[in-house]
């Protein structure tokens, strides 16, 4: 509490404070933490939730990437490198970590690919080869590398990996630069996975269809740009998940509640950039 100005009055005026009920607040901290462990273990082939079902998105541009999606970004990432989840020293890394799900869907698909299971049949040892020589990733902030750590070694109560590649720094400017491979070098020394692997997400997050996207989210569309006109994508605010997503793509869109005569005055998103 205390005092302020109201901005319409200009009068000066004094908030009392009490906006949480502290025995209120605490219990849905301590539920949340609850719950946050009763999910942790991703690797639970019954479980079909994770704690970022429970965290609705923010206004910022930290946006979770949907599960959905990640799956597709994985599926597509095999589909380019067939069997890159069969061997022991193929690296993945990704270089703008918010929620940790896109790395651990790659955990999981090493964790139980057959080949992987031959080479290392001792489940502690295989995923301590994993942690310590297939996966990286970056952070750009405090928060976010908590967040990501968190649900990523989450299932890990007994604390068999003692040793992961996860870092935080905001890989964004050393891209725009030209510099992050020799960020990259730097911080892994000997251990840096190369140039041609850790880019299996690069590769990925350049090559993907906008179109490809779309359909395999289920999204009414209308496609106008061979006429010079735009790409839209039909629906309102519950779209703004997918839209963020969709940044990481390279694709950007702006929101026009009443559309356009393409999308018959339904509200609508219009495609403004298409791809890196």
């Amino acid at each position: 509490g205390g005092p302020y100005t109201d901005e319409e009055t200009g009068e000066k005026k004094e908030f009392k404070g009490h906006l949480f009920d502290a025995v209120v607040f605490d219990d849905s901290v301590k539920e949340f933490l609850a719950l946050k462990k009763r999910l942790a273990d991703y690797f639970d082939e019954k479980s079909i939730e994770d704690i970022f079902d429970y965290i609705p998105p923010q206004k910022t541009n930290q946006i979770f990437t949907p599960k959905d999606v990640v799956k597709h970004m994985v599926d597509m990432l095999e589909e380019e490198n067939p069997g890159c989840f069969d061997m022991p020293d193929k690296t993945f890394i990704d270089l703008y970590m918010k929620s940790g799900l896109y790395i651990t869907e790659i955990v999981k698909r090493l964790f139980r690919s057959k080949e992987m299971i031959r080479l290392f049949p001792d489940k502690v040892d295989r995923l301590r080869h994993i942690f310590e020589h297939q996966v990286y990733g970056l952070a750009p902030t405090e928060i976010i590398y908590k967040i990501a750590t968190s649900f990523i070694l989450g299932f890990d109560e007994e604390v068999v990996i003692s040793k992961h590649n996860f870092r935080q720094v905001d890989a964004l400017p050393y891209a725009k630069e030209g510099t992050l491979q020799q960020v990259i070098d730097e911080l892994y020394g000997d251990d840096s996975p190369s140039a041609t692997e850790k880019d299996v997400q690069t590769k990925v997050l350049g090559s993907s269809d906008i179109l490809t996207l779309i359909k395999n989210a289920g999204i009414e569309y209308v496609d106008k740009r061979d006429k010079k006109g735009a790409l839209w994508i039909v629906g309102g605010a519950e779209l703004q998940g997918f839209v963020d997503s969709c940044n990481r793509f390279g694709y950007e869109f702006a929101f026009v509640p009443t559309g356009s005569k393409a999308t018959d005055r339904r509200p609508g998103w219009w495609m403004k950039r298409g791809g890196k």
